[in-house]
Formats: C-alpha cells, sequence, structure tokens
C-alpha cells in the first residue's frame, strides 16, 4: 500500500520535519535519511500512543486498484486519535471531506503536511466523525438487526417459546 518514491520525495522536500515509522515497511534498510526513524513493528495496543505522540499522520499511499477501492481501518484509527491527516487520494475519503488532507503529489504532500503542521485544527470533528465505529458497536449492530429479524444467539433463550 505503501508509496516508496512518493515518501522519498516528500521526505526530501521537508529535511526539517521527522519521520517516523511504525510496522512492517517496505523500504529497505539500506534506505536512509537523516529525518526518518524506522521503529519497525510494536504491540498493535501501543500503536495509537505511537499515533498519538504524532503531530500529523500520513498515507502515503500507492494508486493500485487495491488502494482505490478501500477502506482501511487506519484512517479511522487516526481520525480517532484526532491528528491531522495527509493522504494520497481514494474513493473512500469523500465521506471524510474537511477532516483529511488530500494530496495528489510529493509537492502538494509535503504543502498539506506544513499546513498541518502550522495549524492543526480541532481534533473533536475527527474524533466524532468515526465515534460508533468500533467492533463493538458493529457486532451490537449486527446482533440487534439480527435480533429484530428474529435470529438469536445460540446461548440466548427463545421468550416465550419452548424449546424443541
Amino acid at each position: 500500500t505503501f508509496d516508496p518514491d512518493l515518501f522519498d520525495r516528500v521526505v526530501g522536500l521537508l529535511p526539517e520535519v521527522h519521520f517516523v515509522l511504525v510496522g512492517a515497511c517496505s523500504l529497505s534498510r539500506s534506505w536512509q535519511h537523516a529525518n526518518v526513524w524506522m521503529l519497525g513493528q510494536k504491540p498493535y495496543e501501543t500503536v495509537a500512543s505511537y499515533m498519538a505522540a504524532c503531530d500529523v499522520l500520513l498515507m502515503p499511499w500507492n494508486r493500485s486498484d487495491w488502494i482505490r477501492a478501500c477502506n482501511p481501518i487506519k484512517l479511522k484509527e487516526y481520525l480517532a486519535v484526532g491528528r491531522p491527516i495527509v493522504s494520497t487520494p481514494f474513493v473512500e475519503l469523500e465521506q471524510y471531506q474537511g477532516l483529511v488532507s488530500v494530496a495528489e503529489d510529493a509537492e502538494a504532500f509535503a504543502r498539506a503536511i506544513e499546513a498541518a503542521l502550522a495549524h492543526p485544527g480541532d481534533a473533536g470533528p475527527r474524533r466524532d466523525r468515526v465515534r460508533g465505529h468500533t467492533w463493538q458497536d458493529k457486532a451490537a449492530a449486527v446482533l440487534d438487526l439480527l435480533g429484530r429479524s428474529g435470529i438469536r444467539p445460540a446461548t440466548e433463550e427463545p421468550k416465550g417459546e419452548l424449546a424443541h
């Protein structure tokens, strides 16, 4: 999903900005910039802390068919953290207009990062947009829909009916 060429150009355009990469990375270990820190994979439960420690969250993604059709959990995680987000374009972002800066190329991406650093905006609307989008909320909605259709979990006894 990651576009290493785009990222390389953005990093070169912003030598005074520190970039932190958490997680598996498609960049080779020989790829180096003085302003890029590759921390590697971290336990999932600690990742939000790394996101919260950043000033801007980035999605410099490639232009593949998969990306054009994606609905990434990462976007919702980023919004929940409340930090400004800069991303390359994909269709799902249309539902988040005004909450994510979209950049077509390295120069626009770098400008969007600079703008987000200068004016991070209010975290509230970003967080509010994904409130109710947790896995627990989704599971509860599915169970509710099934219940309204007359389907109950196997552990739940029918109410007012004889079990056969």
